[in-house]
């Protein structure tokens, strides 16, 4: 007997013995994991029920590549079935002509259609598919852990919560309380759930959660065996997907399908459910007060899809992230501050300075921002290094080495010799010392370099595509001047322009590859055509990168 034939037999004898009720907890737990981890194990436990239901064309009918999934279906069918309202008809009786000659009556063949095989199969054998479904995901299990708690950002729990990273949670039935923050739990099965307080849920099984109220944003990876989520009055049955749920304590319900698809059951208990299939970019609101299920604007921001507390990152799905915030010690996503700056010296955070220093053109790393790889002060008497990976700026023009301020977000202003209450930032109409018009100012001679990888780390199945930036010299120079900006992925000079002048040069866009990993800009000094004192000096070399932002997909 060869492997296939044993695990066939395996399985044969475990699902007898399950339906005699003779079946032990250790039989039953190896039942389960060779349903999970073999699919000929899957297909024959699905014969053998089919058989057993006297229903062999069940297979043509039902059989998908994931059988787990079906069951999933054909347990939440069944049940409506054993819901609906029975309705009784009448059969109308006609005379009958006993003058009339008796004659053989030729029955014709009955058409059935495709949904009336599957509703009749459902409701001849809701029991037994239940009890399928039951052997599949367990479902009931009390005190059993079946995830950890991974992360957590900002979370506050009720007072009889109280969960710390790594903590394991379990099935049962006293729900768990978040009060505020988020949290990101992962299955067993390899389900990524961000839940978002004031929440309330518990987990029914290790396939199935309950939340009463709160909001959740669901992530199933390509391994998983599905996920549901139970609210008051409905239920979402994943079919490999990303999908949010959000529950008020009336049992309102909103459903976001942003991968994939789902499948919606909405009703009452005591009423026939409504079951709708909603894809990719498709949104409803289920209101059983008025048992009404509509159609609603996909929101790409309402759930957090992504945290770090290492960071303080929460990510909600914005297609946008912020270098100026990163410049400020943020994320690219707010967390960073206004006039923060960061010493080419040491890669220190600092509340920047405008004062002539010189500098080597060593490669400094910034410690305290996984974002930022590192700073320098170009000089070119040297190939100058641009990454922690030894990564060359070939191209690099000789500097004196001097710059005058640290590369700053967003500075509320710029100070001079000859005026010490400083002056903002502005290139044409839009002053880049305000908020709303983030900037980094990079006064030659200065570089920084972004990791992209540690954005993608943080933003799983995120797609940076592109850096843009507007550039130029600030109005508010008090002299004309001439700089050089650069841009360079990967060591390689992707953009480069000097400019000569005040004002707006140009607007930049650079493709970003999935390959790609540091992104470095920079600024060196030009020669100033109105002195030849200035000659090779920074002068007022006060360069800005307007908005600058990476984009995502």
């Amino acid at each position: 007997m060869d492997n296939n034939d044993k695990l066939l037999a395996e399985i044969g004898d475990l699902l007898i013995r399950a339906m005699d009720n003779a079946v032990t907890a250790e039989e039953f737990a190896r039942l389960q994991q060779r349903l999970r981890s073999e699919r000929l194990a899957r297909q024959h436990y699905f014969d053998l029920l089919s058989t057993l239901a006297g229903m062999d064309q069940m297979q043509d009918l039902l059989m998908e590549e994931d059988a787990a999934k079906t069951m999933d279906l054909l347990a939440a069918l069944a049940e409506n079935e054993k819901t609906a309202t029975a309705v009784e008809v009448k059969k109308e009786e006609k005379p009958v002509d006993s003058n009339l000659p008796k004659r053989k009556i030729h029955k014709p063949r009955p058409q059935v259609s495709r949904l009336s095989v599957i509703s009749l199969v459902l409701s001849s054998a809701a029991l037994l598919f239940l009890m399928a479904y039951a052997f599949l995901i367990s479902p009931g299990q009390t005190g059993v852990e079946v995830a950890t708690l991974t992360d957590s950002v900002g979370a506050k729990w009720s007072l009889s919560d109280t969960l710390a990273e790594g903590s394991r949670l379990m099935t049962g039935p006293d729900p768990i309380q978040i009060t505020k923050g988020i949290v990101r739990i992962q299955t067993d099965n390899g389900v990524q759930l961000l839940l978002e307080g004031p929440a309330e849920f518990r987990f029914i099984n290790s396939d199935e959660l309950s939340m009463n109220y709160g909001r959740i944003f669901v992530n199933v990876s390509g391994t998983a065996e599905g996920f549901s989520v139970q609210t008051q009055k409905s239920k979402i049955i994943d079919l490999g997907t990303q999908f949010g749920v959000y529950t008020d304590i009336r049992g309102e319900t909103q459903l976001h399908v942003f991968e994939g698809k789902t499948i919606l059951f909405a009703g009452l208990h005591n009423q026939a459910k409504k079951v709708l299939n909603l894809t990719a970019g498709q949104a409803c609101q289920f209101s059983p007060s008025v048992d009404e299920v509509r159609s609603i604007r996909l929101s790409e921001d309402t759930f957090a899809k992504s945290i770090d507390s290492g960071v303080n990152l929460i990510w909600r799905g914005q297609k946008e992230i912020n270098l100026a915030d990163v410049v400020g010690g943020g994320n690219g996503f707010g967390s960073g501050r206004l006039n923060m700056g960061i010493n080419p010296q040491n890669g220190h955070f600092v509340k920047p300075e405008c004062r002539t220093r010189r500098c080597g053109n060593a490669y400094i790393p910034v410690a305290s921002n996984v974002f930022v790889d590192g700073v320098f002060v170009p000089n070119g008497s040297s190939e100058q290094i641009v990454s922690s990976s030894g990564l060359r700026f070939k191209e690099c023009p000789k500097t004196t080495g001097t710059f005058f301020a640290d590369i700053v977000n967003t500075p509320k202003s710029i100070r001079s010799m000859k005026n010490t209450d400083g002056f903002h930032l502005q290139m044409g109409d839009i002053n880049y010392s305000q908020e709303a018009n983030p900037s980094i100012f990079l006064h030659a001679n200065l570089g920084i370099t972004f990791d992209l990888n540690a954005f993608r780390d943080r933003l799983p199945g995120v797609k940076i595509v592109q850096f843009s930036s507007l550039i130029g010299i600030s109005d508010t120079a008090l002299r004309t001047s001439r700089a050089a900006i650069w841009v360079l992925v990967d060591g390689q000079v992707q953009y480069c322009r000097e400019v000569a002048g005040r004002g707006l040069a140009d607007s930049i866009r650079i493709e970003i590859r999935d390959t790609s990993r540091f992104l470095t800009l920079a600024a060196t000094e030009g020669s100033d055509p109105q002195s030849q004192q200035d000659q090779n000096e920074i002068g007022y070399d006060w360069c800005i990168f307007g908005t600058p932002k990476l984009r995502l997909n």
